[in-house]
């Protein structure tokens, strides 16, 4: 389902019609014209979306209409842990400037593993965690950095953590353990994460 202003506005409208006619039944294109339609409404979603909703969610807009889409397929009885949701935001900084000194936080020994291999590595005052893991060469999944996309997320197996900004992780992602890496501090001397 692919939500836009009018048909104009369509990105890849042929490409897109290119690659679902001989693909009929595996991929099915279903356009949602604001200029037809109104602005989208979860009833309207719903109704469109009723045919696929056993299928797996991937949801991606602004913040907006992915509360609309929710609301719509929570309408259909999906469940809010088989959906799948991508924001696109502008990044508040450029996050490959050099960030300012860390302050706050305490020192602490950061546990990971990653890749089938354990490291055990010195964390200091302030520093964020995938700092940390950069600086020791390690090649820790990342985007963003400003805790927007969820690339960096990682499960904290032992210790605590603060997060400075999430925007992506859901209040059942935080009860299972998940944090953002760019935008962890540690709250204990010893932390454990796994990817």
């Amino acid at each position: 389902m692919y939500a836009n202003r009018d048909e104009r506005s369509v990105i890849f409208a042929e490409e897109l019609r290119r690659l679902a006619t001989p693909a009929a039944g595996r991929l099915v294109v279903l356009h949602w014209l604001d200029s037809l339609q109104g602005t989208p409404a979860s009833s309207g979603i719903a109704a469109m979306a009723r045919p696929y909703a056993a299928w797996e969610p991937y949801i991606c807009g602004p913040d907006p209409y992915l509360t609309v889409v929710r609301t719509a397929l929570g309408q259909l009885g999906v469940p809010a842990k088989r959906i799948r949701a991508e924001r696109f935001l502008s990044l508040a900084e450029n996050p490959f400037e050099e960030a300012a000194e860390p302050s706050g936080g305490m020192a602490a020994t950061l546990s990971v593993d990653l890749d089938g291999m354990t490291r055990v590595l010195p964390w200091q005052p302030g520093a964020r965690m995938l700092d940390v893991l950069i600086d020791a060469g390690l090649e820790a999944p990342y985007s963003c950095r400003q805790g927007i996309c969820g690339a960096c997320a990682c499960q904290l197996t032992a210790g605590e953590v603060e997060m400075a900004h999430n925007e992506v992780l859901e209040e059942a992602d935080l009860a299972d353990g998940y944090i953002l890496a760019c935008q962890a501090v540690p709250l204990t001397p010893e932390v454990r994460i796994t990817y």
